[in-house]
């Protein structure tokens, strides 16, 4: 399967210094806003082609980035999604709290309606750091939720979280310095 209008995107994205922290702006990505019909029609032929060799109860997914491509794959394969959440500070009763660090922001992310014995696989747009990826992982983990595999569009740095957790990683395009 080949990803031209994907690595296209990938190779024009623009960058942004954040914080020290060079950031992509991926148009598929959490500060995307335009995506073309070849771009989406790509991501979900390539997420779908790595999905189907799983067969989780739902998928997970965070916003913003992520959730746009985990609602696509959750409606391609039959599946409900959980959402991730970005908290409302003005929402008090919200009480399934994680702080998240990335390379570029701190924000609170809000993890509801897990159940132990739930089985999952995640779906995020860019793995950047890992951090976000861990911070999911290590909370679901605590959860008592199976995850089955952590699914992406791009996989960049050199994080070693398949190896940490013993769970596939897959994504469409792997940049990673191996």
């Amino acid at each position: 399967m080949s990803f031209p209008n994907l690595i296209k995107a990938i190779k024009e994205a623009q960058q942004i210094n954040c914080n020290n922290y060079k950031f992509n702006k991926y148009s598929f990505g959490e500060e995307g806003t335009f995506l073309t019909y070849e771009i989406i029609k790509e991501i979900k032929e390539g997420l779908l082609s790595i999905c189907n060799k799983f067969n989780p109860d739902y998928i997970v997914s965070t916003e913003p980035g992520g959730h746009l491509w985990g609602l696509l794959i959750a409606s391609e394969i039959g599946k409900p999604i959980n959402i991730i959440r970005s908290t409302n500070n003005k929402l008090t009763l919200n009480k399934n709290i994680r702080r998240q660090r990335t390379g570029y922001c701190i924000r609170k992310l809000y993890f509801d309606n897990f159940r132990e014995g739930d089985s999952v696989i995640i779906v995020e747009d860019v793995i950047g750091t890992g951090s976000t990826l861990k911070l999911i992982i290590d909370t679901l983990k605590s959860k008592g939720v199976k995850i089955q595999a952590a699914l992406s569009i791009l996989r960049k740095g050199i994080d070693k979280l398949d190896i940490k957790y013993k769970i596939p990683i897959l994504s469409i395009i792997d940049l990673r310095n191996k």
